[in-house]
């Protein structure tokens, strides 16, 4: 299964897009500025701020 990781998932695109890929057999993640595990796609957070 390839994994897709979309920055902006949540936004009206983004979800589109993700419900499509998901028909087609992708496994989708979403990039927002909060981590929601319990989403109905996981989302994890992109801080530029913080250092690794």
């Amino acid at each position: 299964m390839t994994t897709v990781l979309i920055g902006g998932g949540s936004g009206l695109i983004g979800m589109r897009l993700s419900e499509i890929l998901t028909k087609n057999g992708y496994r989708v993640l979403h990039l927002s500025r909060k981590a929601n595990q319990n989403a109905t796609y996981p989302t994890y957070a992109w801080d530029i701020t913080q250092k690794p």
